[in-house]
């Protein structure tokens, strides 16, 4: 339930950016602001798994809940990534100009007409592929931040504080 809370709540907030201003749709900050969604669900998932479960709540049970929540909240991400690529295919060619102007910040100046003959070949359409590609990959960040928050909220005794 929460990782579908976070999900739609990161849906629609990215909505929100991509209608106010498409550039923003591929800012660092708005891309990894999400997480704090994801982890916050992750929390209260195991939280609320903890209060319904007698006797200990281990780490190795905290983390498959928050892993869970974690991955049902990516996979909503990913579907909207991916359905608003299909409705607005202007999205890679936008995503390409932000990176074009951004290479200069990031590459040596006598590597910057390799570095722009190599953007150039990219197709930065958006495939099936790719979005689940993504979404594997980003399993193994959900992992790390679902270990974490599962140290947070285990619980190793009936003892409650």
């Amino acid at each position: 339930m929460f990782g579908s809370i976070a999900g739609a709540l990161t849906v629609v907030f990215l909505l929100i950016v991509y209608l106010v201003d498409k550039t923003l749709f591929f800012s660092p900050w708005v891309a990894y602001s999400p997480m704090l969604l994801y982890i916050g669900a992750m929390a209260m998932a195991s939280l609320q798994t903890a209060a319904a479960t007698e006797g200990p709540f281990p780490w190795r049970d905290a983390l498959r809940v928050g892993f869970l929540t974690y991955l049902i909240a990516n996979a909503w991400f990913y579907v909207f990534y991916y359905v608003i690529h299909q409705i607005d295919p202007s999205l890679a060619v936008l995503q390409k100009e932000i990176m074009r102007e951004a290479l200069p910040g990031f590459t040596k100046p006598e590597n910057l007409g390799e570095a722009y003959k190599k953007l150039d070949d990219q197709d930065f359409q958006v495939s099936l592929g790719q979005v689940i590609l993504g979404w594997a990959q980003g399993a193994i960040i959900g992992f790390g931040l679902a270990s974490m928050v599962a140290l947070i909220t285990r619980r190793e005794s009936n003892v409650t504080a």
